[in-house]
């Protein structure tokens, strides 16, 4: 691990047994209200289809340990359910605690966080019902993490919430799953391996979506849904999801960085000298890139060099796959935008909320994202580093469980520690950084660096 993240202790706190320090910790660490809190970690929207996902991880991770668990939901019957569920496939002996709770009522939300350390959210569309409990978590100094794609409502979060969560000492992280942690960590990965391989930072950054095996969930589709109506009736939401940098603000922004419209249609990547088209979750993570970037200092600049793309070759063939890719993904996003076009698809295609991809239930399927970093050479750029992060799990619920589940044991175990993590509204990098790097390695998730001279190497 490079020198300048030593003070993350990825491998450290990855192996760290947190269980000798709870005994002593736990009465220092006081809710809002003064007293101790009863819960370490409470993952809310537990009984959803990703939220069970998450819910059994957790439950295997911490089998044997003190960690105190709780999971909350609207529906005490569903609760109780998935309970036993979880108890029958983990043989955990670790019962976590069950909370009802109604994310429009603000009181009960609101004792929620107060008596637990770290939430995790599951519960979406975040638009509808996330705002009171992130609000809720900043009063009471609670760190969070969620799933939020949802721009415009994390933009709203921020504007509203950073100074409470800064004075709280509250860390708030969006986009813990799939979006945004391959990304995230991928882009600071591959810039500190730069930096440490060549003495430069990375000029561009192309990340490829490689082979999936997945689906979306019920609850995704709503989200998406959400945003596009919202975008169709408010100009000012159409402005933000046509600025990369609508994530850049406030205290973050040191430089004024330039606003560039993004490319929905095909494209031939000079860097990659392939026909591209952009990949479908790049808009919200390279606005999370991009927001790391200004947390950091803008080690890749002002105006970071970072796309999102799927890749189909080169020549006339690739080009017109490309084209008629990027027309089909432009037609269905038509038919979203239209209501009644929208309603037939929700009623006949589209999975309905609280179900998904049979893959992500059974702990199989695959992913794997490939990112190139280029260096300027003259008038020329070349490739320096390719970095492959890849798993056996399905992406979009199955990997996104262990990259939330595990963020938030770090979390925890940071909080007791008393070594963070940091106060205010941070990103999967900025938050938890190489040391999550370490853990999802751990449980699975390759982060694999490799170069044209030097080729494989894992010493992540």
């Amino acid at each position: 691990m490079r020198q300048a993240h030593e003070d993350l202790g990825p491998k450290a706190i990855a192996r760290e047994d947190v269980r000798q320090y709870l005994p002593r910790m736990k009465n220092r660490m006081a809710g809002g209200n003064g007293r101790a809190r009863s819960h370490d970690i409470t993952l809310v929207g537990a009984t959803g289809f990703t939220g069970a996902l998450i819910a059994e991880h957790l439950a295997i991770r911490t089998t044997t340990s003190h960690v105190r668990l709780a999971y909350a939901g609207r529906s005490p019957s569903r609760l109780e359910a998935l309970q036993s569920r979880i108890a029958r496939r983990t043989r955990s002996s670790n019962t976590p605690q069950l909370i009802t709770v109604d994310l429009s009522d603000e009181e009960s939300v609101h004792r929620l966080a107060a008596d637990t350390h770290v939430v995790v959210s599951a519960a979406g569309p975040y638009g509808r019902l996330g705002s009171a409990l992130v609000a809720a978590c900043a009063r009471h100094g609670t760190h969070y993490l969620d799933l939020a794609g949802e721009v415009p409502w994390i933009r709203r979060m921020m504007a509203a919430h950073e100074a409470t969560a800064l004075a709280s000492g509250a860390c708030i992280v969006h986009c813990c799953g799939f979006d945004s942690v391959p990304s995230d960590l991928g882009a600071l990965v591959l810039t500190d391996e730069v930096l440490a391989h060549s003495g430069r930072q990375p000029d561009a950054i192309r990340l490829v979506f490689g082979r999936s095996e997945g689906g979306f969930s019920g609850g995704t589709i709503a989200s998406l849904v959400d945003v596009i109506t919202q975008a169709r009736s408010d100009p000012a939401v159409r402005d933000e999801l046509h600025d990369p940098d609508s994530l850049v603000t406030g205290a973050t922004t040191a430089v004024a960085a330039r606003r560039r419209r993004p490319s929905l249609g095909p494209r031939f990547d000079r860097h990659l000298r392939r026909w591209t088209m952009p990949f479908f979750m790049g808009p919200i993570n390279e606005r999370i890139v991009r927001r790391s970037n200004a947390l950091r200092g803008f080690p890749l600049g002002d105006d970071p060099d970072y796309r999102e793309v799927i890749s189909f070759g080169r020549g006339p063939i690739a080009a017109a796959s490309a084209a008629l890719a990027a027309a089909a993904g432009s037609l269905f996003m038509g038919l979203l935008s239209f209501g009644p076009t929208r309603a037939v698809l929700v009623a006949t295609v589209l999975p309905r909320p609280g179900s998904g991809p049979r893959a992500a239930v059974e702990a199989r399927g695959s992913f794997r994202v490939d990112m190139h970093a280029y260096l300027r050479d003259g008038k020329r750029t070349r490739r320096e580093l390719t970095l492959t992060i890849s798993g056996e799990r399905e992406p979009g619920y199955g990997a996104t469980a262990v990259m939330i589940a595990e963020g938030a044991l770090l979390m925890f175990e940071r909080a007791v520690r008393g070594s963070g993590p940091p106060p205010g509204f941070q990103t999967p990098a900025t938050a938890l950084g190489l040391s999550l790097v370490a853990r999802l390695r751990e449980a699975g998730i390759g982060f694999v660096v490799q170069n044209r001279e030097e080729g494989e190497r894992t010493g992540l």
